[in-house]
């Protein structure tokens, strides 16, 4: 029987404590790889589209997270690994994108505006578990997932709006040449 105190739908699944470990590892892996290869291409994708799209790969995948309850055995730890990948593949793209905009809009400061990012990462860290719990207590595995997810897919909506018109960054036309 499995033991990890923060999978129960894994748990109940007879998934072991070595494959929820492998599942969690599989976000730190593909950011690691993916990472470098965004920065080469960062200039070819554009900042903003690969902000954007990493916010809305990023957003679905936790909203499918979710969904997982509806999943058996082996289905269940395939998708985990699946969509834990995809996730760190949106979220590889949102940190690369974000770390390229802050070093473009605040030349001067970039040191201190990456030490606030890292203050509100820290925070968001300390304060996600205890609500994500709250929100589990209210209502069950879904709903964590679900409110994270949604607010995600909220925020890719409004950043175009919000975010600066990126002058001397490569436009929505590098990506159709990437693509060739």
């Amino acid at each position: 029987m499995s033991s990890s105190p923060c999978c129960p739908q894994a748990q109940s699944r007879g998934v072991s404590d070595t494959a929820v470990g492998l599942v969690f590892g599989t976000f730190a892996f593909f950011c690691m790889v993916t990472g470098p290869l965004y920065g080469k291409y960062i200039n070819l994708i554009g900042v903003k589209f690969m902000l954007i799209a990493g916010m809305f790969v990023a957003g679905s995948c936790s909203v499918l997270f979710g969904m997982l309850d509806y999943m058996e055995g082996t289905v269940f730890l395939a998708f985990c690994f699946v969509i834990r990948a995809m996730e760190a593949v949106g979220v590889s793209a949102c940190r690369t994108a974000s770390f390229a905009i802050i070093a473009k809009e605040f030349p001067d400061n970039v040191a201190t505006v990456l030490g606030t990012l890292e203050i509100f990462t820290g925070a968001g860290m300390m304060i996600g578990p205890p609500v994500g719990g709250a929100l589990y207590s209210l209502g069950g595995y879904k709903v964590p997932f679900l409110v994270v997810g949604g607010f995600m897919l909220v925020c890719a909506v409004f950043m175009p709006l919000i975010l600066p018109r990126q002058s001397g960054m490569c436009n929505e036309i590098c990506l159709i040449i990437f693509l060739k």
